[in-house]
């Protein structure tokens, strides 16, 4: 893992222009002055990148009629003109190089935009006897300003190029990346930590712990499928018992509602009130004695 910063944004007036150091990939915008007033005045800004003679047109307004007009430059897109000064958002180091405005076609202004890059490998925390490398690279015009490093103890290393062989618990602290130029001088902090027990060591160098993996997917991943596995099966037990009651309690409603049979008595009962009371019936007469004859 490498980890890198870019050096922030330092101006340094001089004659020619600006001298500015700026750090990339912030939301914080660069800023060059054309340097007069050009209200109603023709306006043109070209860059020229590190290691060519070339110009590149980024924008330019017509004086009169107020119109910009968009040129090849590689930061056209985030560039934006506000009368005569030119922004510049999410510098890139492809942005190092010298930026020239000029007004009705006379220069007026060359400034130098300088990508300062501090990084450390293999990481800024490391483990005692092993082995980093710190660098301080810087991009821009030439000639290039001098770079140096102050160590946490007060070492200054005439290099952009520190080697830490190996690496020990008092290279532990702040780095300062050094800029000259001139008289003016700018520096960068790397902080770096040392640690005094190494786990993961070979031969001095720090390798970095592979994680367990089966199958090609990590053990958290095996830990989520067995997770939702549990889960899946808990849920499928659920239902399965919960399916089983309601049968049984269908089952248990249906026996409920079939009716018994009714007992002798019950029936006697039930028939005597619906035929009613009993109906008396009439008295027959006996038939006639016949008296014999004598």
């Amino acid at each position: 893992m490498k980890t890198s910063w870019i050096v922030y944004a330092l101006c340094i007036y001089s004659v020619s222009g600006d001298i500015i150091f700026k750090r990339t990939g912030q939301p914080d915008t660069v800023k060059m002055e054309c340097g007069e007033k050009t209200s109603n005045m023709d306006v043109e800004w070209t860059f020229t990148a590190v290691g060519t003679s070339q110009s590149l047109l980024i924008l330019d307004i017509n004086g009169r009629s107020g119109k910009i007009r968009k040129g090849n430059a590689p930061m056209v897109e985030r560039a934006k003109l506000r009368d005569s000064t030119l922004e510049i958002s999410s510098v890139c180091s492809s942005d190092a190089g010298q930026y020239i405005c000029k007004v009705n076609r006379v220069e007026k202004q060359r400034h130098s935009l300088y990508i300062v890059e501090v990084s450390v490998t293999p990481d800024s925390v490391l483990n005692k006897g092993t082995v980093a490398t710190l660098q301080c690279h810087l991009s821009g015009v030439g000639p290039l300003p001098k770079v140096t490093w102050l160590s946490p103890v007060g070492k200054l290393v005439d290099s952009g190029t520190v080697s830490l062989s190996p690496a020990d618990v008092t290279d532990s602290g702040e780095w300062k990346c050094q800029i000259t130029q001139g008289e003016g001088t700018h520096s960068e902090a790397l902080i770096i930590q040392v640690a005094t027990h190494c786990k993961n060591c070979i031969s001095g160098v720090q390798t970095p712990v592979k994680p367990w993996s089966m199958l090609g997917l990590g053990l958290w991943v095996w830990v989520g499928v067995g997770a939702g596995s549990l889960v899946l099966i808990i849920l499928l037990v659920a239902t399965v018992s919960l399916h089983c009651r309601n049968k049984r309690m269908r089952k248990r409603r249906k026996k409920m509602n079939i009716r018994q049979p009714t007992k002798s008595t019950e029936y006697c009962k039930c028939k005597s009130i619906l035929e009613g009371p009993p109906q008396r019936r009439p008295r027959q007469k006996p038939p006639p004695l016949f008296l014999q004859q004598r």
